[in-house]
């Protein structure tokens, strides 16, 4: 892994990196309650 030099530049760097980081998280919350919600209502089908 490749780290600046500089102190500003690590948090130019690391900004991005956070921000991707929280949609990731954000996009897993969705997907997970979509399969949960499809999972239910097949299970209360039978």
């Amino acid at each position: 892994m490749i780290s600046p030099p500089d102190f500003i530049l690590q948090i130019v760097v690391a900004i991005p990196l956070i921000v991707l980081y929280e949609i990731s998280i954000m996009l897993s919350r969705i997907v997970y309650r979509k399969k949960e919600a499809r999972h239910k209502a097949f299970m209360n089908e039978s």
